[in-house]
């Protein structure tokens, strides 16, 4: 069996590919070519918030339940329909995964930019019960060490 990191890899390396290549189905459904920052999951969470997001994945994992292949009466006359369902079952994981990735992008991008902007207009300063009251110059460094993005705070 192939449960490993390698195996593990794989997996994202196919969720990238559903989203962000041109055989995917993110890719041939929403995105066509059009920068993922400009696909209609970033206008529609724009509008009603992350919980679409979340939603959507939810919703994939709920439909798991009725395209389990494990689940199902083998019939003789159709060798082939464990395999297709699995590759069914398969499809709507990546989705739920690709669903939660945008979610993780969405939030880390909203909380980033909005943390950004309270330093651009000085509202700090930021109370830290273990070295009291920081300067703004050392809530950026806490920030950065304390969060592992290339986001820029300066």
């Amino acid at each position: 069996m192939s449960l490993n990191t390698n195996k593990f890899k794989e997996i994202l390396d196919q969720v990238y590919a559903e989203v962000a290549l041109p055989e995917g189905k993110g890719y041939q459904r929403h995105g066509q070519g059009t920068p993922l920052e400009n696909q209609p999951w970033v206008k529609i969470t724009e509008n009603v918030g992350d919980g679409f997001l979340l939603g959507q994945a939810l919703k994939k994992i709920f439909e798991l339940k009725t395209k389990d292949p494990e689940t199902l009466v083998l019939n003789p006359d159709m060798p082939s329909l464990r395999k297709e369902t699995l590759k069914a079952w398969r499809k709507e994981i990546l989705g739920a995964i690709s669903y939660l990735v945008f979610a993780l992008m969405w939030k880390e991008e909203k909380v980033f930019s909005s943390l950004q902007e309270s330093m651009e207009k000085e509202i700090i300063p930021v109370f830290d019960p273990s070295c009291g009251v920081m300067s703004q110059e050392e809530c950026r460094e806490a920030l950065k060490s304390s969060y592992d993005v290339n986001d820029d705070f300066s």
